[in-house]
């Protein structure tokens, strides 16, 4: 009779345990896999802007060979990340822009470059609206995981859902 009670007891204890550290072990993965997510979105987002900028200057001030090398690392660069929709009409756009500045007989150009400056604030932009739409997922899915057997432990230890960009 007594190794019963001690089987139930250790039965109900060991699931009371799962019960518990699960979803906060699972919370605590995906907040870990989200702030390797933002790093890495921040820091592409870092690579092509500096690239950007840097063209930019080249275009104000150097040879169209350098011109062209800028704009070969730029793909590159885009080449090895991953891309949304979204960033990928961006960057097609930003491309159809640097095509027609490559292609006027005076690259150097005010109006034109007055027309790359407006359309990298108009990139900017979007990249914040790619962020916007990012953390409305996220927000989301934080939502999904209070409703569902989450929200005991969740209340019980506190626990906050996975931070927005």
């Amino acid at each position: 009779m007594i190794l019963i009670w001690i089987f139930v007891l250790s039965s109900v204890t060991t699931s009371i345990f799962l019960w518990i550290s699960i979803p906060y072990l699972i919370m605590n993965y995906l907040r870990k896999k989200k702030e390797i997510f933002r790093e890495k979105i921040e820091e592409n987002i870092e690579k092509k802007m500096e690239i950007i900028r840097e063209f930019c200057d080249l275009v104000d001030e150097g040879p169209r060979e350098e011109m062209q090398n800028m704009l070969d690392d730029f793909k590159f660069a885009l080449s090895q990340a991953d891309r949304s929709d979204m960033e990928k009409k961006i960057v097609r756009r930003f491309f159809e822009i640097l095509d027609n500045l490559r292609n006027l007989d005076e690259w150097r150009s005010r109006v034109k470059l007055w027309e790359l400056e407006d359309e990298m604030k108009r990139l900017n932009d979007e990249m914040k609206e790619l962020r916007k739409f990012h953390n409305d997922v996220v927000e989301s899915h934080n939502r999904k995981c209070r409703k569902l057997i989450f929200l005991p432990a969740v209340k019980m230890f506190n626990i906050k859902p996975m931070d927005t960009l």
